[in-house]
């Protein structure tokens, strides 16, 4: 079986690649008279309501009604909705949508905006049709009609299902149909089991989707709804097919098709005619198929060069309605703002004008003292600068100093080295290296600096704790520059013992516990 499978998907393009050649070659690329003339003949009911519908229109203009006229016009939407032109639809029941507005109807205006959105949705604007149904949802709760609500719960369930949001579909499907079981709207329960089913078929749970649809045609058989047992056997078409039971897919396709032979359905026409190729193909029908696949381009092309226009012209209207409630909103809030409100027009002017005043007065004042706060961090910076060239000259001059020094030991050095000087010369650089040594003018120079950067950290430090000698103050200035003991004795000329004694007294006095760091302390503070 394996084998067949895989011989049988080449073979099958190959039929079907020979028999498009073969009408090619032979001119067979023509759609049958047949189909066409159908749909000509399809279209002459058609134009008979489109010519009633305008008749009732001039005449409503004539008599000068507007409700009339409304309703006309909201009756041609519904002309060209069913005749698979939403473009046009949307003409008229913007036009409808406008003089109910005018007129007050609401409730009328709901279902309008309802219809609307319908069409935006055949005409795959989805965030157009989502934001119409919400407009009609705000409507239709202020008036508590639960029936449309839970008929809206199902076209915002199919927009959802077009962008892919499943999970919200499938909640919206469930409390549509929940409501219309519980009220035994029988239509309602046909539109929520034929969309959970078409769910299910895209999750691909086909068993689940197979009962779905079987529920709603068998309801649809009680209705006697041509149009909804023409978009059910289209559904089961497409399930069958999915399951790869072509000769049933195939049953349903011809039912539905011989339903269509007297409807205008076109939208639902090239559904069938999409599934019903790709089923004949999968049977070897490929003449069939070819067939099929002609009058599925012709329709489409048909269609689609009208939609095209359409979609331009519904935007184009969407935006011109979306004007007109604007204007209207803004009229209307005008009207109500100047009824009564003249008298305290002066009185909300001068609350305003002391408001921005006091908004001025608090702004300048924060303003003056954020330049003084600014001008203060100027000045210690200034400051600090000042502190850290003197700490920059104290070290060049102390570097100068020690370099100095080692360059004349180390040429008295060489001369010893060289013979060149005696035991008094060398006794004088082992003298000369004394006060090298002891540093002695360093520790002086290095105590002005740490005076001079840290002042404020002494005066600090000797108000918190009277008690500490000079020499102690030196070597806590040193720690708080973070040399280690031995660097500290080093400088101070003595040893690491001497200055632990140091760190003892000084965190005595300091009242410092066995956990506390003196280096923190100092660093904190």
């Amino acid at each position: 079986m394996k084998t067949q499978r895989k011989i049988s998907v080449p073979l099958s393009i190959v039929f079907i690649c020979f028999v498009f050649h073969f009408n090619l070659v032979k001119g067979n690329n023509q759609v049958d008279s047949t189909f066409i003339n159908d749909l000509k003949e399809l279209d002459r009911p058609l134009n008979c309501w489109i010519a009633s519908a305008r008749e009732r229109i001039e005449t409503a203009i004539s008599a000068d009604e507007p409700e009339e006229l409304a309703e006309a016009y909201y009756d041609m939407g519904k002309v060209y909705a069913y005749a698979d032109d939403p473009g046009r639809a949307i003409d008229y029941y913007s036009k409808a949508l406008e003089l109910f507005t005018r007129q007050g109807q609401r409730h009328r205006l709901a279902y309008c905006l309802s219809n609307i959105g319908s069409c935006f949705y055949d005409l795959e604007s989805n965030g157009f049709a989502k934001d119409f149904f919400n407009r009609a949802h705000v409507i239709f709760s202020e008036y508590k009609d639960s029936l449309q609500l839970a008929i809206l719960d199902n076209q915002l369930g199919l927009i959802a299902a077009a962008e892919g949001k499943d999970s919200l579909a499938l909640a919206l499907y469930q409390r549509s149909l929940h409501y219309m079981e519980q009220r035994g709207v029988l239509f309602g329960i046909v539109a929520g089991n034929n969309n959970l089913g078409i769910l299910q078929t895209k999750k691909g749970n086909l068993d689940t989707a197979e009962v779905f649809l079987k529920r709603a045609l068998k309801i649809n058989k009680q209705l006697f709804r041509t149009w909804g047992k023409i978009e059910v056997y289209n559904n089961l078409g497409r399930l069958y097919f999915e399951k790869k039971r072509y000769n049933v897919a195939n049953q349903y396709l011809d039912s539905a098709r011989w339903l269509m032979r007297k409807t205008v359905f076109r939208k639902l026409l090239m559904e069938n005619l999409a599934i019903r190729q790709k089923t004949q193909v999968a049977l070897h029908k490929y003449e069939l198929a070819y067939q099929t696949h002609l009058q599925h381009q012709y329709l489409q092309s048909r269609m689609i060069n009208g939609a095209i226009r359409e979609k331009v012209s519904a935007f184009k209207l969407f935006y011109e309605l979306e004007e007109k409630e604007k204007t209207i909103a803004v009229l209307n809030s005008e009207n109500n703002q100047l009824k009564g409100r003249k008298s305290a027009t002066f009185g909300g002017f001068i609350i305003l004008l002391l408001f921005i005043t006091g908004l001025y007065l608090y702004q300048r004042r924060n303003a003056d003292r954020e330049a003084s706060q600014h001008v203060s961090r100027l000045r210690t910076l200034e400051q600090e600068l000042n502190f850290r060239k003197k700490e920059a000259t104290s070290l060049a001059l102390h570097l100068s100093k020690r370099n100095q020094s080692l360059r004349n030991l180390r040429s008295s050095l060489n001369q010893v080295k060289n013979g060149s000087g005696d035991g008094k010369q060398l006794n004088n650089v082992i003298k000369s290296m004394g006060p090298e040594l002891k540093r002695g003018g360093e520790l002086s120079e290095l105590t002005t600096m740490l005076n001079n950067v840290h002042h404020e950290f002494f005066t600090k430090l000797s108000s918190n704790c009277p008690g500490l000698t000079e020499n102690e103050l030196k070597i806590l200035g040193l720690i708080r520059m973070g040399l280690s003991t031995k660097e500290i004795a080093s400088i101070k000329n003595t040893s690491p013992k001497a200055v632990e004694m140091s760190r003892y007294r000084v965190r005595k006095k300091l009242n410092l516990t066995k956990n506390s760091q003196l280096s923190e302390y100092l660093t904190q503070m």
